[in-house]
């Protein structure tokens, strides 16, 4: 009896293991089927006179960044978040309170919105509102009807968005303010109820509310909306998804939809924004953010605050995306400052004292100066060249002596090439360590060099080793840099990318901050897609196999 029991129970854990696979699997298809073709890519928009006017092309430059955000650069991002922007939260104050012209001006706009796809919600606020009675905003609510009524159904306003946040005022917290703001809510709400002209009405809420003020005032606000829009702003991606949750649970209980803001803008606690992070870190939290919350119906997608600062969002945090003009150096000297437009300097033999090093290092950085900083990297040897040799010699010794017949050959005692080639060496971290602690940006590999070594031992699969071996450099940099953080630039061979499996793929794009290739690099066209700066196409030195530059100096041309 007790044996069947113990057979009953592991069928039945089986089944339960088998039924999570057939979820994951699930969700990864429907991820990558786009089942859910009602998810948004969102953004608010600030200061539109120039793009409504189209000043300087403006306007075209916008939609272009709509269809060509840095979601579509990321590699490593679901086919599921590889979308355009499709909604704007779209600030048109004074637009929709002028005259005649200013509203033919954004018809246009919104014209020209809708033949792209993009829905466009009209965007105000101001939190004076709550406690100076609702005159100003039911002047624009009645302005936004009367828009809406008068105008081709393509020239209209999907919805709009009120930004009015109560907790700025003093009192926040007491039973007094929230009244004041539910009041002044309720009478948003009647106003479009009670109107002929139907029209979304949205509001923006902060993560913590549920946990502050509680369910049951968060349920008195959903109510009243059609859907919210939550300011999670903050840049760690555990965070993200847990302090939105209950908002977001409640909400689809509702059926009120539900977007997830990001913040990108520069004047924000660092923890708050991706501004010191960069677009690849934000588009990751945009995947996992949609992966997460896929199956809460009323899921609408993630906004990004906001337009200007999210166009400007480099890379990584410090990104390569700036450097026009770099050199290489086999030492740096203390004494001598570097040629101020040169953005980068790649250092091949750094020194090995701690102290000097990091003197030097950040000398070089400022041109002994304290104005905008030059990036400097080091170069790192993924493969000891001595054990290598010293495998090559033994290699060479079995080979002869297995040509001569002799059964009891030399072997090189305790050596092989999956202690090479898989793992870092100790020399390897250690020089790793010394370089990101004297304060170095990043490094730079010459991958040519590995893989002619990987090749000469017929290592299977030698590519995706070598990225394998990167991404163990990289980490080993990132934890001992003070500012945990390294950039990373190859030298890569021609056709490397072709190489890889789609999983190194990915990987590979992701590691990488820039890369130096050859004349007529077939792979160049993938970099500059996924945002890899590419530094130069120099000449190479077959007997060297590696990239020579005139004078060690090449300046980069935008491709």
């Amino acid at each position: 009896m007790r044996t069947i029991i113990f057979i009953l129970i592991g069928i039945l854990t089986l089944s339960i293991k088998l039924q999570a696979q057939t979820l994951d699997i699930a969700v990864d298809m429907q991820a990558q089927l786009n089942v859910r073709t009602d998810i948004e890519q969102a953004m608010w928009v600030w200061n539109t006179l120039n793009i409504v006017y189209d000043v300087d092309n403006e306007k075209e430059k916008f939609f272009l960044f709509c269809h060509n955000h840095p979601g579509f650069r990321d590699i490593a991002t679901s086919s599921f978040s590889q979308r355009p922007i499709n909604r704007l939260f779209f600030d048109a104050n004074g637009f929709l309170l002028g005259g005649s012209e200013e509203w033919r001006s954004l018809r246009s706009f919104l014209r020209e919105a809708h033949e792209q796809g993009i829905m466009v919600d009209y965007l105000d606020g101001d939190v004076a509102w709550i406690t100076q009675g609702n005159k100003e905003p039911i002047r624009i609510m009645d302005s936004l009807v009367k828009f809406n009524a008068t105008g081709d159904s393509i020239e209209r306003f999907d919805g709009f968005q009120f930004d009015v946040e109560p907790y700025l005022l003093p009192g926040w917290g007491t039973d007094a303010l929230w009244e004041q703001y539910f009041g002044f809510m309720s009478e948003i709400h009647n106003f479009v109820e009670n109107h002929p002209v139907k029209i979304r009405f949205g509001c923006t809420i902060p993560r913590w509310y549920y946990a502050t003020i509680g369910g049951e005032h968060l349920k008195q606000i959903y109510r009243l909306v059609d859907y919210t829009a939550i300011m999670d702003y903050v840049n760690d991606e555990p965070r993200l998804i847990l302090d939105p949750t209950e908002e977001i649970a409640l909400a689809d209980s509702m059926k009120v939809r539900v977007y997830i803001g990001i913040e990108t803008g520069k004047n924000f606690l660092p923890t708050l924004s991706f501004h010191d992070k960069g677009w690849l870190a934000l588009q990751h939290a945009v995947n996992t953010l949609n992966s997460h919350f896929l199956f809460y119906k009323n899921y609408a997608g993630v906004s990004i605050h906001y337009n200007s600062a999210y166009e400007a969002l480099m890379r990584t945090n410090r990104s390569i995306d700036v450097v026009a003009q770099w050199t290489e150096t086999h030492k740096l000297d203390s004494t001598a400052f570097l040629p101020v437009d040169m953005n980068l300097v790649i250092v091949h033999d750094p020194m090995t004292d701690m102290k000097i090093l990091a003197r030097t290092v950040r000398r070089a950085q400022t041109n002994g100066g304290d104005y905008e900083q030059r990036i400097v990297l080091s170069t790192v040897e993924l493969v000891d060249k001595g054990p290598v040799y010293n495998l090559f010699y033994a290699l060479d010794t079995l080979h002869r002596h297995i040509a001569l017949g002799d059964e009891h050959f030399y072997k090189y005692p305790g050596m092989n090439t999956t202690d090479l080639l898989e793992y870092l060496s100790d020399e390897t971290q250690t020089r790793i360590s010394v370089d990101a602690q004297a304060g170095f940006d990043g490094f730079v590999v010459d991958m040519k060099s590995v893989m002619a070594i990987e090749r000469t031992l017929s290592v299977p699969n030698a590519e995706n080793t070598v990225v394998d071996l990167l991404e163990q450099a990289k980490a080993q940099y990132v934890l001992h840099s003070p500012l945990f953080s390294a950039m990373l630039v190859v030298r890569v061979e021609d056709g490397f990318l072709q190489r890889l499996d789609k999983l190194h793929y990915q990987e590979f794009m992701t590691l990488v901050n820039g890369v130096i290739l050859d004349v007529d690099n077939v792979d160049i066209a993938q970099y500059i897609k996924y945002g890899v700066k590419v530094l130069s196409t120099g000449h190479t030195d077959a007997a060297h196999d590696r990239i020579v530059l005139l004078d060690y100096i090449a300046s980069f041309r935008p491709l």
